[in-house]
């Protein structure tokens, strides 16, 4: 599955962003992998996009602690939230994450 950015030039200059940028829709599955995070995670695009974005936490902070659902239960942007991420390799990285909401 393509990515589902609406401009491919929106999508040609989060690629070019050196933080990773993941997009999810309110159904929590990945609409879009920027460069670097699918380079940090190990995913390529066709295996990510689609999913939940459970693949790539695949740890207790999904069930738990999704700072997602607290942005949209708050209604607010979060920033800085320390997540734990799991590589398709299997290895566990730590990660400073900010969640903002498409209004």
């Amino acid at each position: 599955m393509a990515s589902i950015v609406p401009d491919p030039n929106i999508a040609k200059v989060l690629d070019a962003v050196s933080d990773g940028v993941i997009i999810t829709n309110t159904d929590r599955k990945i609409v879009f992998m920027n460069e670097a995070a699918r380079n940090l995670l190990g995913y390529a695009e066709a295996e990510a996009v689609g999913q939940r974005c459970k693949l790539i936490t695949q740890t207790s902070e999904c069930e738990y602690n999704c700072p997602q659902t607290r942005a949209i239960q708050m209604n607010q942007d979060l920033q800085g939230i320390s997540m734990w991420y799991r590589t398709k390799a299997g290895q566990l990285l730590k990660c400073r994450t900010s969640v903002s909401l498409l209004r």
